[in-house]
């Protein structure tokens, strides 16, 4: 069986023509190279199109040189030279051709402008050979704006790490939601990856307790709902979709990677790994599955089948690199692999500089190392690239957010491995940075020290795969690289950075709380007109959480602009803001207190949103002994208040585990059974995923594979 999973084009009905291109009439030898190279005339359709113009260029679908004024019998749409009666199409002359067709022995016959490289279509654009001419076609889901194909999804997916869901309009920088707050996951929500036809999300909810894979419906971009929840045998960290949008491929805390088959929501493969467990999972376009563990220095690749099963696995040994993986990613040419490392390539060295290995896919499943970069002044945790593929876009920041210093032994005795607390203002070698990478040829790849921007906060890397970048056209959105130690003073509102790709200029989209993955959403290009009150601090004044981590119902969302202190340094406040905050100092404020929107639209000394005063004291409020409150949980799970995004999080008795939504449930490998769990035998029920030629062992809770 051919265990190879074709490339999918992933094609649409739709696709966006930019320009029908005409070619010259060339001579025997076609010594005209391109599409063009005389000057236009202001009639024009197509820069280049034609040499010296005479006449009116065509109207749509009609070929250049059809003049406007044509005579009775005119097709609107032809593509072919006008004919009279008793004309042979093409025939102008009996010694010459239409443009766009050659004189041979057999006639006039059409010029293949894509085979002889002769057209003028962007490169990032497909020419499509027609009769006569030919067609530039954008790839699926990018526009013609006049002048190249740009990206015309627009949105890109935010997953807070509390568990809730924004989605960033991209055209008018402002984020909507959040949306199904406190509903994915109580822990952390780690990670996330939308399906090529940007209908779905997958999210990763990383925890000590119930951490499923969340299934989101999101192509309503205003109204995400959750399709279902799917327990694994092991705590998720990074999860990949396949080209064609059937399968996720999930990483995790176990030695096995979960195959996923989507759209039933069903487990349909599990693959041992040679080690404990693998953090980092990518999938190629030709099928081929990579995953990586930053503590055991490995990479390891399978190959997706159709039907989606994997493939023995081929191990490498990453450590001689100096790599320890935190992420991988595949570069647009399906063929490039970057697997950038999380700790300093020398310890002793001062600064310190980050390694990046280099592999080429050499065939399905099969890598070959190139290179490896050993001169990245930040360990990089997320990539993403222009839609050409020639540029690799990184995220980074210092290995564990602050960078070791050189320690005395007495300092090491004491465990005085870090520095203190950092100090103000933030330094600059502790700050997050992009950088950029240029992708030569397949394999091929240099870093380009003469363009970088520091980001003006610390957030530290981590080995779990974090995507938090996104780029679309001349623009790359970024968020953090995880969502813990984040340092980014005096700010006290988390933000998205737009970083402007030609001028490395960055400005801020107001956010709340602390974000972990972003996901571009693929195909999407709905309009959201951004609500009224967007530019004014009015009602929107920060209000701190009670978390560190969000915000449970405080400064209000659907902002662009920022209406806090740390607003003065960035010069993004709203024009309002002076006003409006001026009207109470929190200095003034009594003991857990700050200062907060009141009903009234008063912005003075009280209790966020969510909390109420309690003493001297805001706590949350008892949204559990609230009218309803006996109805947010299921049968059989406890409302309990908490200071989550919700203010409540639904808690089940031992041995059951929360559903992650408002129920419980069994561990996995465990069924319920009357009011307690008990173990599934997967050898007996033919449940297992054992290679052929091995036996089933059943253990409890799980089972293993025997030769």
């Amino acid at each position: 069986m051919d265990m190879r999973m074709p490339v999918s084009k992933l094609f649409w009905s739709q696709k966006s023509i930019l320009r029908f291109g005409v070619s010259f009439m060339l001579a025997a030898a076609l010594v005209l190279a391109g599409c063009g190279g005389g000057e236009d005339t202001p009639d024009d359709v197509t820069p280049g199109d034609a040499t010296d113009d005479t006449t009116n260029d065509a109207a749509p679908g009609d070929t250049a040189g059809d003049a406007t004024g044509d005579t009775t019998g005119d097709t609107t749409g032809d593509t072919t030279t006008d004919v009279t009666p008793g004309d042979t199409a093409n025939d102008a002359t009996p010694d010459e051709c239409s443009p766009g067709y050659v004189l041979t022995s057999d006639g006039c016959v059409d010029i293949d402008e894509c085979a002889l490289n002769t057209h003028n279509c962007p490169e990032d654009a497909l020419c499509k050979n027609t009769d006569g001419s030919f067609e530039c076609e954008c790839q699926p889901g990018f526009v013609w704006d006049g002048q190249d194909c740009k990206d015309g999804t627009k949105w890109v997916a935010v997953l807070y790490s509390r568990g809730g869901l924004g989605m960033l309009d991209t055209d008018n920088a402002v984020i909507h939601g959040p949306f199904l707050m406190g509903q994915l996951g109580y822990e952390t929500a780690l990670n996330m990856e939308v399906t090529p036809d940007g209908k779905t999300a997958l999210v990763v909810s990383y925890g000590s307790s119930t951490s499923p894979i969340y299934f989101v419906d999101i192509s309503d971009v205003m109204n995400p709902t959750i399709l279902g929840t799917l327990l694994l045998p092991t705590t998720p960290t990074d999860i990949a979709i396949s080209a064609d949008g059937k399968y996720a491929v999930v990483a995790g805390t176990k030695p096995h990677v979960v195959v996923i088959k989507i759209e039933t929501r069903e487990i349909v493969d599990l693959a041992g790994l040679p080690i404990a467990y693998s953090y980092v999972v990518e999938i190629a376009p030709d099928g081929t599955v990579i995953t990586a563990d930053y503590l055991g220095k490995q990479v390891n690749t399978f190959v997706l089948s159709e039907d989606g099963k994997l493939s023995e696995v081929t191990t490498y040994d990453v450590s001689e690199n100096h790599v320890n993986p935190a992420n991988i990613v595949v570069a647009p040419d399906g063929k490039t692999v970057l697997i950038p490392g999380i700790e300093p390539d020398d310890y002793d060295a001062d600064p310190f500089f980050y390694p990046m290995a280099v592999f080429e896919i050499s065939a399905p499943g099969e890598l070959v190392f190139k290179s490896v970069l050993l001169d990245l002044p930040r360990a990089v945790q997320s990539i993403a690239f222009d839609q050409a593929g020639n540029h690799a876009y990184m995220l980074g920041g210092s290995e564990s957010g602050i960078p070791r210093k050189k320690a005395t032994p007495n300092e090491w005795d004491m465990g005085r491995l870090y520095p203190s607390d950092p100090e103000e203002p933030l330094p600059e070698e502790r700050m997050d940075m992009l950088m950029v990478a240029n992708i030569e040829s397949p394999g091929v790849v240099t870093f380009d020290s003469t363009r970088s921007l520091l980001l003006q906060r610390q957030s530290p890397p981590a080995g779990y795969g974090i995507d938090s970048l996104v780029v679309r056209n001349d623009t790359a959105w970024v968020g953090y690289m995880s969502p813990w130690l984040v340092v980014e003073q005096p700010v006290a509102v988390r933000s998205i950075i737009a970083v402007d790709l030609k001028t490395f200029t960055m400005k801020r989209v107001p956010a709340d709380g602390y974000m972990a993955g972003l996901a571009r959403v693929p195909l999407n290009t709905t309009s959201v007109e951004p609500p009224a009150g967007t530019a004014s601090c009015v009602g929107r004044c920060a209000e701190f959480s009670i978390d560190d981590f969000f915000t449970i119902g405080g400064f209000s969302t659907n902002r662009q602009c920022f209406c806090e202190p740390g607003c003065k340094q960035w010069n993004d406040c709203c024009e309002d803001f002076d006003a409006e905050f001026s009207t109470c100092n929190e200095e003034d404020c009594s003991p857990g207190t700050t200062c907060v929107y009141t009903e009234d639209d008063k912005f003075e000394c009280g209790c966020p949103k969510g909390t109420s005063a309690n003493g001297n004291m805001c706590v949350p409020n008892d949204v559990c002994g609230s009218e309803g409150g006996d109805e947010l949980c299921d049968q059989g799970a406890t409302c309990q208040n908490s200071g989550t995004f919700a203010g409540y999080s639904c808690h089940c008795q031992p041995p059951l585990i929360s559903d992650g939504l408002r129920g419980c449930m069994c561990k996995f490998g465990f069924e319920l059974v009357g009011d307690t769990c008990e173990d599934v035998d997967e050898c007996e029920r033919g449940l297992h995923f054992c290679p052929e030629g091995t036996g089933c062992s059943n253990t409890i809770g799980g089972y293993g594979c025997m030769l």
